[in-house]
């Protein structure tokens, strides 16, 4: 994972706190802070398979209801075919 995001996830982690979530889910700032990183993990490896969405439904990385597969390849080439007319 791209190491600049370390900051980036901390920055909303400490947000997270100010607004006393922490405290609220009884978490601890470490907890928070690894449940946003494997959030942005788990965002850039589906970042990948949404630049080619053909190959969403080939992929065994992520857990991915069918129907989920089918509406991300639908919205995928909606946005690419909007795209072209802009």
């Amino acid at each position: 994972m791209n190491e600049c995001l370390i900051p980036v996830a901390q920055e909303a982690a400490s947000l997270q706190q100010k607004r006393g979530n922490l405290q609220h889910y009884g978490a601890t700032f470490d907890m928070l802070l690894s449940d946003i990183l494997d959030h942005y993990r788990t965002f850039n490896m589906l970042e990948r398979y949404l630049k080619n969405p053909s190959k969403i439904s080939d992929q065994l990385e992520l857990q991915i209801a069918s129907q989920t597969q089918a509406l991300l390849i639908e919205k995928s080439v909606v946005s690419s075919v909007a795209h072209l007319f802009v």
